[in-house]
């Protein structure tokens, strides 16, 4: 079960703009993406979980507009953990092809509290880049 599309424009128009500030460190990341339509470049608080390899992503509302943009664009930049990382290949997943990948709390609560079906996967092109902001 995904989360309405109402609960997912509320989420861009009001509790995004407060999360901003703590984007990047602890387990929420500063999302990096262009805007496929309008090539304006966007940040979008996610939570996020990596393992130095690659960063994932929970897709807990359906047909998400940044997802969309980091896919049309095949690329995406992420500040996570207090460094930033050039992502390339971003990937839609089932979450049953990498649930061991996340700790076991947001595994039960991604399969029976939120249902969540999909995972973005980011593989890390490279090492940290010089962060931005």
């Amino acid at each position: 079960m995904a989360f309405p599309r109402w609960l997912s424009r509320l989420e861009r128009d009001y509790i995004n703009k407060g999360f901003r500030y703590v984007a990047g460190v602890g387990p929420y990341a500063d999302l990096e993406h262009v805007g496929r339509r309008s090539g304006t470049v966007r940040h979008t608080p996610v939570r996020a979980f990596g393992d130095g390899q690659t960063i994932r992503i929970g897709l807990n509302h359906a047909d998400v507009d940044w997802c969309k943009n980091v896919m049309a664009a095949g690329r995406c930049r992420v500040r996570f953990r207090g460094r930033t990382y050039d992502i390339i290949e971003p990937r839609v997943v089932a979450i049953e092809a990498c649930a061991n990948k996340f700790p076991p709390v947001e595994r039960w609560v991604f399969r029976h509290l939120i249902h969540t079906g999909q995972v973005l996967e980011l593989p890390i092109e490279s090492r940290p880049v010089a962060s931005s902001r």
